[in-house]
């Protein structure tokens, strides 16, 4: 049975043991500061959402969230840093099965920035689902 500490555990193991430490990761309610050689720096969330009720009797829910990573690289700098970084997670994540955790395929978005912002941003997000049995 996958709770959400074990997904969240799971997924975070998963990208650390696969991205490795080709970027600083930003990572949620732990302190880190920005890089200030305009080295390019994820962010990553997970982000879990409304449960699903799919059966009465047994008691079966589908709990669906999404994994987002932010990417950031020097603003004004060509791109393809960004987009190599994206489809390095991409790959991690597409259509995963991860224990019973089942991946889609991510989407990758850039993301509007300020012209005067230091950084270029681009959006990695994938939702998975899996499914939790109560007692």
């Amino acid at each position: 049975m996958t709770t959400m500490l074990a997904a969240r555990s799971a997924i975070i193991t998963k990208f650390n043991t696969s991205y490795g430490s080709t970027t600083a990761v930003a990572w949620p309610n732990k302190l880190f500061t920005e890089p200030t050689d305009g080295s390019a720096w994820v962010q990553f969330n997970i982000n879990f959402q409304e449960s699903l009720i799919t059966t009465i009797s047994t008691k079966n829910n589908e709990q669906i969230g999404n994994v987002t990573i932010n990417i950031f690289t020097a603003a004004k700098s060509n791109d393809i840093q960004s987009v190599t970084l994206a489809q390095t997670i991409r790959a991690i994540f597409n259509r995963l099965r991860l224990d019973d955790i089942l991946f889609e395929a991510p989407i990758i978005r850039e993301i509007p920035t300020n012209p005067d912002s230091n950084w270029f941003q681009r959006l990695v997000r994938v939702n998975f689902s899996y499914y939790e049995y109560i007692a």
